[in-house]
This record gives structure tokens, sequence and C-alpha cells, in this order.
């Protein structure tokens, strides 16, 4: 018998164990498969990388399917590009942010770059689906 496999919207993984897990979940095992098992014990991934309470609501909730966590690169990719704009808008230099955020020189350039034409074109780089993406893609030292 094999475990059924169910693709939790973020919103919905938000609304069962919060933010700050989800964040966790995505960051530690996005892209891959995890067994949610009905009863979960302290030496499965999940109490590691969430903690034993949101792992046990996971387990309520999703007990015996096989989820597919996320990856949300295009969102953290957005997010992370915002910020890199908003630190230069800040002062900070294009090798300090080169650095901060372990990209060349070049590619801050170009992502600067791709936020002044989208600004200029009018684009928000948003679907209307805002509420349910995460804002928790936050760089280092912050």
């Amino acid at each position: 018998m094999t475990a059924k496999t169910a693709v939790p919207a973020i919103h919905e993984l938000i609304e069962y164990i919060g933010q700050p897990a989800v964040s966790a979940l995505v960051r530690e095992l996005g892209g891959t498969r995890l067994y949610i098992p009905h009863h979960i014990r302290d030496e499965h991934v999940l109490p590691r990388v969430i903690g034993h309470d949101a792992a046990e609501i996971l387990s309520k909730a999703w007990g015996g399917e096989t989820l597919l966590i996320p990856r949300c690169t295009e969102e953290r990719q957005r997010q992370r590009d915002q910020h890199i704009a908003k630190d230069r808008a800040d002062g900070e230099t294009v090798s300090g942010l080169a650095l901060r955020y372990k990209l060349t020189e070049r590619t801050i350039y170009d992502v600067l770059r791709r936020i002044r034409l989208d600004e200029e074109a009018g684009y928000t780089g948003g679907d209307g689906r805002e509420e349910d993406q995460l804002d928790l893609f936050v760089p280092p030292d912050r």
C-alpha cells in the first residue's frame, strides 16, 4: 500500500503550523517529498525542523500522506531582490550586497536594473496572491 501524495498550498500550511515553521520547512526540506507519519516520533525529521508541536499538527492533518514540500524559488528570489534594492537604497555598497547575499557584483547590478525597469513599467512582481506567499526569506544578519 502506497501513501497518498498531497501538495498543500503555502497559505494552508501557514494556517496549520504558522509562518516561522513553514519557513523552516521550506528552507530545510523544500523540493522534497516528506512522509508524514500518523504518530510523530522524536527521531523523525519534522520535530528537529519545525518543533514537536507543529509536527504533531501536521501529523493530525496529513498523517499517512507524503507531502511535496514546495521550494518557493520564485517568491524567495523576488523577496531577496526587494531586500537587495532596499539595502542599496539605504546606502549599502554593491560589493557589500554581493557578500551578504552570496552573489556576484554583476548579479547585484542585474537585480537592481531589473527592479528599476519593473518599477518604471509599473510591475509590482505580484500575481494577486501575495497574501498566500511567505515573507520569510529575510537575508542573514537581519
